[in-house]
């Protein structure tokens, strides 16, 4: 029986109907099986045992060759036409003509569809695509000299598909510094040469892009310890071989032509428009792209290499977070972002939070989007946001703070799953936990991490990443050196609630004890309203001390990030502060369950809470009658004994 097969042009896809020879070989054992290719798809084949002739084609001939074409292979008497192509002429060919359909699965699939008369769905998916290589193949590579090797190939035929190459050379640096004992060989085509070049930062870094065909690149990959590749041919030939491989996508659609090897896993980033499958990136930034960070890579390479088996969650493909509240309920939040990305490394996370917290997560590496919710903005504000939350298509919302208007704006948003407490309109929530923060029985950032939970999620972190801004830590290092300010202590004597103030007298008696026994620089900073502690802090220090009043939360989080330590009252700058790992002083009063320390307090090793229980019955927070006494009880010296703990920290 002769058979002609009608494949593709490209590299990428006349690999993946190799397929269609398995299923081929497997009902026609002893038939005689040519290929129509293009020029460029010929080394596909060239070292295929189960092809008895390539026959090359030009798709850009004129339409009296193509006849010319046909009228020849008319000749050879084709008992069968497999058209993967889907053409007309193949009726010219042969009387029998089957062609693909085309289903919205994996294009492998979708060309084994040729032979569906003969093969089940099931039995279809089991003929995958393979590449052949001869015994020169083998020994081409075997003189190379390479043994212990990961294989990056860096471009592909279009430029929207090419991961950036900058962060592909943040990856090799990454990769060599932890593995430096595995080789990294660049491959491609010849055009690729020049690119694969700039990415050569030392001599374990070799560059083979046009040096091999496509034989003997599939016996290359079948060798290397991991490939990580773009949509593109190297990727098709790498599951051809079946070798891990990490496939970074964007436009395209990894249902369509994601890895098939055993061990594999695609990253991406699931915005709105991808896959747009478009030749050109509608915003010029290839953002589906560009929001997959190094690091990211790197950390599933580095997982592979030590022989881990890896699975990636694609339940939720574009998830929501929530915070509105304050700056330290915001910072006490913030682990969960890196768990979230952690689990869902492909999905597109946005963070909804209150206008004046947005500094502290617009830099955060582990989100793509931050939303922000102004209260001033009243009716018609919250209608533009909820415009932009139903064209957002969520999957998914975390409400980590119930409130009336976030559970409401994501109920009207028509956000799929939404998890969040039942409290506070907790109706508008179709998965619910039972508020129990009241308590205070544990950290806030341990209540928020069991949220997660009602989707699987069993794991906590105190992880609190923030990431300055760059243009605010220029200004913050400029005005500190125009002051000869270099290494300083910060003092923060404000907080957003009078339960949480101890005296300002004790503050300014600490700051002078501190100046006149360690001879430190000190800062005291203080918010819009504290013009009175301004006074009082100047008639009392004078230039002994530096104030900042009123800075943007930018410019705060880059003052704070330059500091040595504070000591502060339980306020927003104090989970700053713990943020950055800086040694802390944290004053604690109030003992009501879920406004203690216990809940509130700081994270960090380096942290040291100072709270005296006075024994009072019940805690009545800000309406305290006692004035305070649970403040008032811890002394100057009990500050300045637990000071002297952290100096040593400081150094």
């Amino acid at each position: 029986m002769k058979i002609l097969i009608m494949t593709l042009s490209n590299i990428g896809d006349a690999v993946l109907t190799t397929s269609v020879l398995e299923c081929v070989k497997k009902k026609f054992p002893l038939s005689s099986v040519d290929i129509l290719a293009a020029e460029r798809a010929k080394p596909v084949f060239t070292s295929d045992p189960r092809i008895n002739e390539i026959i090359i084609y030009n798709k850009k001939s004129g339409i009296f060759e193509k006849l010319s074409l046909c009228k020849g292979l008319r000749t050879r008497g084709y008992d069968l036409v497999l058209d993967l192509r889907n053409t007309f002429a193949s009726y010219f060919i042969a009387k029998r003509v089957l062609k693909s359909k085309n289903p919205k699965t994996h294009m492998y699939i979708k060309h084994n569809t040729v032979l569906r008369k003969f093969f089940s769905f099931a039995e279809r998916l089991m003929f995958k695509p393979k590449i052949y290589w001869s015994p020169e193949d083998v020994s081409f590579i075997d003189s190379l000299g390479l043994r212990d090797y990961l294989v990056i190939s860096p471009a592909a035929r279009s430029d929207t598909k090419s991961y950036p190459l900058g962060y592909f050379k943040e990856l090799i640096v990454l990769l060599r510094g932890k593995f430096p004992d595995i080789e990294i060989v660049l491959v491609g085509e010849d055009a690729d040469r020049n690119i694969c070049q700039e990415l050569l930062i030392d001599s374990r870094v070799r560059n083979l892009a046009g040096e091999t065909n496509i034989s003997q690149l599939g016996y290359f990959l079948s060798k290397s310890r991991l490939v990580i590749t773009n949509d593109s041919a190297v990727l098709h030939v790498a599951s051809s071989v079946n070798v891990p491989t990490i496939a970074l996508f964007g436009p395209t659609s990894e249902s369509k032509y994601g890895p098939l090897a055993d061990n594999s896993i695609v990253l991406r980033r699931h915005y709105v428009c991808s896959p747009c499958e478009k030749a050109q990136c509608k915003f010029g930034d290839k953002r589906c792209l560009a929001g997959i960070k190094p690091d990211q890579v790197f950390n599933f390479a580095s997982r592979f290499l030590m022989g881990e088996s890896i699975d990636i969650r694609t339940d939720y493909k574009r998830i929501l977070l929530t915070r509105v509240d304050k700056i330290g309920d915001l910072v006490l939040t913030i682990p969960m972002v890196e768990i979230i990305r952690k689990n869902f490394p492909n999905s597109f996370i946005s963070f909804l939070s209150s206008v004046k917290t947005k500094a502290l997560i617009e830099n955060n590496p582990y989100l793509d989007q931050v939303i922000t919710l102004d209260k001033k903005t009243g009716f018609l504000g919250f209608l533009r946001l909820l415009k932009e939350i139903r064209k957002s298509r969520f999957d998914i919302v975390f409400n980590f703070h119930p409130t009336n208007r976030v559970h409401l704006l994501c109920f009207l948003g028509q956000i799929g799953l939404r998890v969040g407490y039942d409290w506070k309109a907790g109706w508008f929530n179709n998965c619910k936990a039972k508020h129990l923060k009241q308590l205070g029985e544990k950290s806030e950032a341990d209540y928020n991490a069991e949220l997660l939970g009602k989707i699987g999620i069993n794991e906590s972190s105190h992880i609190q990443t923030i990431i300055p801004d760059e243009c605010a830590v220029s200004k913050i290092d400029k005005d500190l050196k125009d002051k000869d300010i270099r290494d300083f202590i910060m003092i923060h004597p404000g907080a957003s609630c009078k339960s949480k103030l101890w005296p300002l007298e004790n503050f300014i008696a600490l700051a002078k004890k501190i100046a006149q026994q360690k001879r430190l620089k000190l800062v005291f900073i203080l918010g819009l309203h504290e013009d009175f502690m301004r006074k009082r802090i100047e008639d009392e220090l004078g230039s002994a001390v530096e104030i900042y009043q009123n800075l943007e939360l930018r410019d705060l989080i880059a003052l704070i990030s330059s500091s040595s330590a504070l000591i502060s009252n339980d306020s927003g700058p104090m989970h700053i502060a713990d943020a950055f790992s800086k040694p802390l002083i944290a004053i604690f009063g109030r003992n009501q369950p879920g406004l203690s320390f216990k809940r509130w307090g700081p994270l960090g090793k380096d942290a040291i809470v100072i709270y005296k229980d006075p024994g009072c019955k019940e805690c009545l927070a800000h309406n305290c009658q006692k004035s305070f006494v649970c403040l008032r009880g811890i002394t100057v010296d009990d500050v300045y004994k637990e000071f002297e703990k952290i100096l040593s920290v400081v150094g």
